[in-house]
């Protein structure tokens, strides 16, 4: 049992609670939706209330960790507030990046789906698109938020 992380503060400007340590779900994917609930449950109780995934993880069947994570939360929709829920976009093999506003919209869709919530606490850009302009990134984002 890991030891419980008792310093929690707010993530930047917003009223999310974090504590210093997120918990990564990259990995999630190779295992089960039981070992995943053990895994994300020890997570928070150790004060790990940020969860972290991404559409990429869960190679060859990309997406498939928030499939999981939807699993757990379907199965447990309390556990979903106690969690902090952020993902990303912006990987898409054999694309290596694509950040253009149609593409992160969908991306947050096809998250909300597989993560089963109506919600993402947090959704960034896993990493920089050299080819899509900051404000065409922007505007993605924006449309998310004004959604």
């Amino acid at each position: 049992m890991l030891k419980p992380i008792a310093n929690q503060r707010l993530l930047g400007t917003s009223e999310l609670s974090v504590g210093p340590i997120s918990y990564g779900h990259w990995r999630l994917s190779e295992g089960n939706a039981t070992e995943a609930a053990a895994k994300t449950r020890a997570a928070l109780d150790a004060g790990m209330t940020m969860i972290d995934t991404a559409a990429i993880y869960g190679y060859p069947d990309f997406g498939k960790a928030e499939e999981l994570l939807g699993d757990v939360i379907k199965a447990d929709p309390g556990m979903r507030k106690e969690m902090v829920l952020a993902t990303k976009a912006g990987i898409y093999p054999p694309t290596p990046y694509d950040c253009r506003p149609d593409t992160i919209v969908q991306t947050c869709e096809d998250s909300l789906r597989r993560l089963n919530t109506d919600v993402i606490d947090l959704f960034y850009i896993h990493r920089p698109d050299m080819l899509t302009p900051h404000a065409d990134v922007a505007e993605g984002l924006m449309r998310l938020v004004e959604a």
